[in-house]
């Protein structure tokens, strides 16, 4: 069984057509996948899918019903991974070693 964690800037892609969004759809359509969020992700998703909105990307009810499916899949297709102390910690460590972003 592949597992796979994805970024808010993944789950985008899952819910606005944009360049990579039928890869990573594809990567939650398969139900052999597991796939692992951060518990952060809702709030950088929603964030992100509002300045999607904000550019005018998407219609107001492409953002709703993006919405409406990502609070959905939260409970329903994802692994949903709690963020500790530590694992900030290491991640801000090789963000500073590696040039990467948050």
């Amino acid at each position: 069984m592949p597992v796979c964690f994805l970024d808010s800037s993944a789950l985008v892609k899952c819910y606005v057509a944009e360049t990579g969004c039928v890869w990573t759809r594809s990567i939650l359509d398969d139900e052999n996948n597991v796939v692992y969020v951060a518990s952060l992700s809702r709030v950088e998703t929603i964030s992100a899918l509002t300045r999607t909105l904000r550019r005018g990307d998407i219609t107001r009810a492409e953002f709703d019903e993006a919405c409406k499916q990502f609070r959905l899949d939260l409970t329903t297709q994802f692994e949903i991974v709690a963020l500790t102390d530590q694992m900030i910690e290491e991640a801000s460590t090789l963000a500073q070693q590696h040039g990467l972003r948050a």
